[in-house]
């Protein structure tokens, strides 16, 4: 994951409490959600450079700013951040303050996002078991984004909080292939 810039983490941090103080934590969450999906989405692209470009005047991208935030009918808060953003010439900064923001507003919910593989998809019950045996280790609410991977043959692999938890069948074989090729003394029939 890639570092995020002090600066971003800075607005991300008073937008946050800015958001906690007006009750409005999930209107901004839902807004920050907002303007991800619009800056990843079709029109991303565009959109990226008319609010990232120094080429464009800062009036120019006010303008912009402002038709998305009424498009997206994003809170008075998000709004003026983006704009105080704008006039200080750290937009540029806005997909930092977006995965900041959330990094935050998850700490501060008790809530830990984790990145499970399996070699196939899971069923509801088994990802439940493993929902419940997350959040039972962590002692946080975990939010799991689920993707499969066949090489690992079985079981699966959980990212949290910078650490990797192997659990796969792959990982268990190359495991015994090393022991076996690294054995001090002679295997017994």
């Amino acid at each position: 994951m890639a570092e995020i810039p002090t600066v971003a983490r800075r607005y991300a941090g008073a937008l946050l409490e800015l958001a906690a103080d007006a009750g409005a934590i999930d209107a901004v969450s839902a807004d920050v959600e907002q303007l991800a999906v619009a800056l990843a989405g079709e029109a991303g692209p565009l959109l990226r450079s008319c609010l990232f470009n120094p080429s464009f005047t800062h009036d120019e991208r006010r303008g912009v700013l402002d038709s998305v935030a009424a498009r997206l009918g994003l809170n008075d808060l998000t709004t003026r951040t983006l704009r105080l953003m704008t006039r200080k010439g750290r937009l540029s900064s806005l997909p930092g303050l977006i995965s900041a923001f959330r990094e935050l507003a998850d700490a501060r919910a008790g809530r830990l996002n984790v990145r499970v593989r399996t070699a196939t998809s899971l069923s509801t019950a088994l990802a439940d078991d493993v929902r419940a045996a997350l959040t039972a280790a962590t002692g946080k609410d975990v939010r799991i984004s689920w993707a499969t991977d066949p090489t690992l043959l079985g079981g699966l692999v959980a990212h949290v909080e910078g650490k990797v938890f192997d659990a796969s069948l792959r990982a268990r074989l190359d495991q015994i292939r090393h022991n076996l090729l690294n054995a001090t003394e002679p295997a017994v029939a």
